[in-house]
């Protein structure tokens, strides 16, 4: 057994390890500690103990840190944020929208957006500079004021959705606020809408849901002339959330674990991917998009791991296929709600709790020619996700500078995959409550992706995101035309798409 899998395994069945006199004594629940583990412990002692031995070293040296009044620990996403965007120009929203009936109450969305406010603490958080010139993160006494605006879509929707987009992206700040930005468009034909615009370090896409179906429910109460609950949610908190896994990652378990697995990859090559043009930068104002629609003349599932596994191979199989290379890098993103762990989950915090890691695979041209390739392919992604959040900690958060310095020499992947996924619709698919016709898989979007009047960068060269349709999956592949043409990247969605096809036939 791999020390790291050990460690894991020590983890899960609660069984801790510690180091007393230069000898390993351990803690464990009646039966836990079987003859298999205790063989495991032993043929690995030495190296277990000098893990522990330095992973009790760096907590001391981390617990001995001081923290400004209101200052709460940074976790892996606010690392990788840091790393990657600067927090006083980047502007980053997630966007919903919501249907609140005809003829709404500007002043009463506007109440209904403030009691929203008080009940999540994440609206408090803001990022800042300390003395020592880093940043930090800290909780507020107060959320801020919001900005709420009212606009008239009756004569030209899109036209009234792009001016508020460019006011979001102008006004939305993680430093000085705002962090909302709610928009109430009046339209006499269809009815009024909300449009919630969220700076992304406040919420993920696991929780932003919550947040405006909370909100929407706020408002009809109020237009009900309703008794509305502005307690605190506490479960959801999100500062709770920040102490729960600066506690957790502190353990010299954990810092072993982290060490023992990722380790060995400080000096792994990262495969790097084909360009068409070089020194090209993915930024806001040339960034183009395809679309690919996925449907279950393809791929059929209800089972949401096969699923998530087989989107994750098929595109670094497709990559494998267009770089000429079996080995691929890729960033990718555990939602951070659970199964990483042991004890603890985090399914209603309100916050980013999503945190990114590389994977490296090897893909052969046979990897996906039997259930059994297939399988192993599997099996890598479900080791390397156990030790994501790890990860995370030892390149952004580590108490060693030196540590950190050393995985941050690892390049990046250039290719992230974002899946947003869940179960994929079967049958009876139906969208807005009409029955629709079924679409045949493949391309049906090329387009540009752009903004001439930002200029953002993008963290990779090449995003691909998965997200659920009505009748299936949509995959887009979002690059810059100043480092890829469009034939390039149509014919990589395209080979995507037989991966996926092969997968189908073959494997699963």
């Amino acid at each position: 057994m791999h020390l790291s899998d050990l460690l894991l395994a020590l983890e899960y069945k609660q069984i801790e390890l510690f180091v007393k006199n230069g000898a390993l004594g351990y803690r464990a629940p009646a039966g836990a500690f079987t003859d298999a583990l205790l063989e495991e412990v032993k043929r690995h002692k030495q190296d277990l103990i000098g893990l522990i031995e330095r992973g009790l070293a760096q907590v001391e040296r981390w617990s001995s840190d001081d923290r400004d009044a209101g200052e709460l620990p940074l976790t892996p996403w606010h690392g990788w944020y840091l790393e990657t965007f600067d927090p006083v120009e980047h502007r980053w929203s997630v966007t919903r929208h919501a249907h609140i009936g005809g003829d709404a109450d500007f002043d009463l969305v506007r109440e209904a957006v403030h009691l929203t406010m008080s009940r999540y603490d994440t609206f408090r958080q803001r990022l800042y500079r300390k003395q020592d010139g880093e940043w930090a993160l800290r909780i507020l006494s107060a959320p801020g004021e919001p900005k709420i605006v009212l606009s008239d879509a009756t004569e030209n929707t899109e036209k009234c959705m792009l001016d508020i987009q460019k006011d979001v992206e102008r006004t939305l700040s993680m430093v000085d606020g705002p962090v909302i930005y709610v928009a109430l468009c009046k339209n006499r034909n269809t009815g009024d809408v909300i449009v919630v615009n969220l700076h992304h370090n406040i919420v993920d896409a696991y929780c932003v849901e919550s947040i405006v179906s909370d909100m929407v429910d706020v408002y009809k109460r109020l237009s009900g002339h309703q008794v509305v609950d502005a307690e605190i949610k506490k479960a959801c908190s999100y500062a709770s959330y920040t102490e729960t896994l600066h506690q957790y990652m502190s353990g010299p378990m954990f810092l072993a674990r982290s060490l023992s697995y990722w380790g060995g990859f400080i000096n792994a090559e990262t495969p790097r991917i084909p360009v068409d043009f070089v020194g090209g930068l993915h930024t806001a104002n040339n960034s183009k998009i395809i679309t690919l629609y996925v449907g279950a003349d393809v791929l059929s599932s209800k089972n949401t791991s096969l699923m998530n596994d087989s989107l994750l191979i098929a595109a670094v199989a497709a990559i494998a296929h267009w770089s000429g290379h079996p080995m691929v890098a890729i960033d990718v993103e555990h939602h951070g709600r659970g199964g990483h762990t042991p004890g603890i989950d985090f399914l209603e915090v309100v916050g980013p709790t999503t945190f990114k890691f590389p994977m490296w695979f090897d893909v052969e041209p046979d990897s996906l020619s039997s259930p059994g390739s297939f399988e192993a392919l599997r099996k890598r992604i479900t080791d390397v996700t156990q030790h994501g959040l790890g990860y995370g900690f030892l390149r952004y958060l580590h108490p060693d500078q030196e540590v950190r310095s050393d995985f941050q020499r690892m390049p990046r992947p250039q290719v992230f995959l974002n899946n947003r996924t869940t179960l994929f619709v079967k049958g009876g698919a139906k969208e807005d409550g009409v029955a629709m016709p079924p679409r045949k898989s493949g391309i049906f979007r090329v387009e540009s992706h752009s903004d001439p009047e930002l200029h953002d960068p993008y963290s990779h060269e090449l995003l691909i995101e998965c997200d659920r349709a009505w009748d299936g999956i949509e995959i887009s592949l979002i690059y810059s035309e100043k480092i890829h043409r469009d034939d390039t990247i149509i014919e990589l969605a395209e080979t995507l798409l037989s991966k996926l096809q092969r997968i189908s036939e073959v494997c699963v």
